[in-house]
């Protein structure tokens, strides 16, 4: 008989074939087309996962000697086709076998001849969904301007699996992780705005069957850069306390709306008329011979009064005070201002462009010993000066002067970093 016409005979469910040569002391399957005496697959038909082929019941005398043929077949058991090595009671699955079924053909050997007997098919094999054996990790150090890099961790399932990132920003315990907008690769590096929050990375592995989840263990708390003195979030949706997430210098609201969408977690808004902070004068405050960088960021669509007046941002003392003042303010032009006074005068330098469109800014003011700048969005703006010490004992005031000058619209994420 043809090797095609005896493998299409087995697999459409006859219980035994014999061989031609067969003779009567040659094996014969017990019990015919009954269920219970056929070879059967057992085990679920998942790729990764061994299956086991019985060898069903035979009858006449022994010994035997089984041969098995796994067969990789269309979902149903039809159009068979052999699976090359698949010749031991044990196979398992691999990704060529996903949604179709198998089946195995056992030959019964004596000295006399032998015959083969058919399983019934599986049912169609299933991909292994992902899952985690080892966690996800985060490597490097949890500091202001300094990356940390994601590791997947380990994985079982059906390959291939693909791996997706998303960065979490989480409370200094590592409780509350909320995502971190558009930090979705192997790197993240933590800015101003993660300083006293932890950090972790959530992994999505995905296969072909399904996609899991798992997260690293949370960092330390991200560390300010070095120098930086106060940080203030702004992030507070309840109470009168402006905390500093860096030092001690925690100020006190007036008439200003918190909670508001921020540059980075909640805002503060300004009404501009009554909105300030307030926050205590400390010695580490003072920039002296120093260098000073203050930074906030800023969200309006208002314009300023004309010149004498506009709109304070961010200072500590004014132009009378004794030991000077550092100052941030916004001018009718729509451009930030920066304005220095210590002990070797006065500068004051207003640049950049128009920023009252209602979008996110990043405004900085710097004093070096030789420049002043301004800087928005990255883009600096510089003036030679030499102002040279600033120390005095005024407090730090963000969003009025106050008692005049004052700002309408939000601001977000204050610092004030020194040397």
């Amino acid at each position: 008989m043809p090797c095609a016409l005896l493998l299409v005979l087995m697999l459409v469910g006859a219980a035994w074939v014999a061989s031609p040569a067969a003779a009567a002391g040659s094996p014969q399957h017990h019990g015919g087309l009954k269920d219970r005496f056929r070879p059967k697959i057992v085990g679920e038909p998942r790729v990764a996962v061994a299956l086991r082929a019985t060898r069903g019941v035979w009858t006449r005398p022994r010994p035997f000697v089984y041969k098995y043929s796994w067969f990789r077949c269309a979902a149903g058991g039809t159009k068979c086709s052999p699976i090359a090595g698949a010749a031991g009671p044990l196979y398992t699955p691999s990704t060529l076998d996903v949604g179709r079924s198998l089946r195995v053909i056992v030959t019964a050997r004596n000295a006399a001849g032998s015959a083969r007997a058919a399983t019934r098919p599986t049912g169609a094999v299933l991909a292994t969904p992902p899952a985690v054996t080892s966690s996800p990790t985060v490597s490097g150090t949890a500091q202001d301007g300094q990356p940390l890099t994601a590791g997947p961790g380990s994985w079982s399932g059906t390959q291939p699996i693909n791996y997706s990132y998303q960065w979490q920003r989480c409370g200094s315990t590592g409780a509350n992780c909320t995502p971190i907008a558009g930090a979705t690769t192997t790197t993240y590096t933590p800015g101003s705005t993660d300083v006293g929050s932890s950090v972790e990375v959530t992994i999505t592995a995905s296969n072909m069957a399904n996609s899991a989840t798992a997260s690293s263990a949370p960092t330390a708390p991200v560390r300010a850069l070095p120098g930086v003195v106060a940080l203030w979030h702004m992030d507070e949706t309840s109470g009168t306390t402006m905390f500093d997430s860096v030092g001690s210098h925690n100020g006190v609201l007036h008439s200003t709306q918190i909670g508001l969408p921020g540059f980075a977690g909640s805002a503060y808004g300004f009404n501009g008329s009554s909105s300030y902070v307030d926050a205590p004068s400390t010695a580490d405050l003072n920039p002296g011979s120093n260098n000073i960088t203050f930074t906030i960021h800023f969200k309006s669509s208002g314009t300023a009064p004309p010149p004498p007046a506009d709109w304070d941002i961010f200072r500590k003392g004014l132009y009378t005070t004794r030991g000077g003042e550092w100052k941030m303010e916004f001018q009718q032009t729509g451009q930030a201002s920066c304005g220095f006074k210590g002990t070797g005068g006065y500068a004051e330098l207003v640049a950049g462009p128009a920023i009252n469109d209602g979008q996110w800014h990043t405004i900085s003011c710097v004093k070096t010993s030789t420049a002043i700048e301004v800087v928005v969005d990255g883009q600096v703006f510089s003036k030679a000066a030499n102002v040279g010490s600033i120390t005095n004992s005024t407090d730090v005031a963000i969003g009025a002067r106050p008692g005049s000058d004052w700002y309408q619209g939000q601001l977000d994420e204050a610092s004030i970093q020194i040397g």
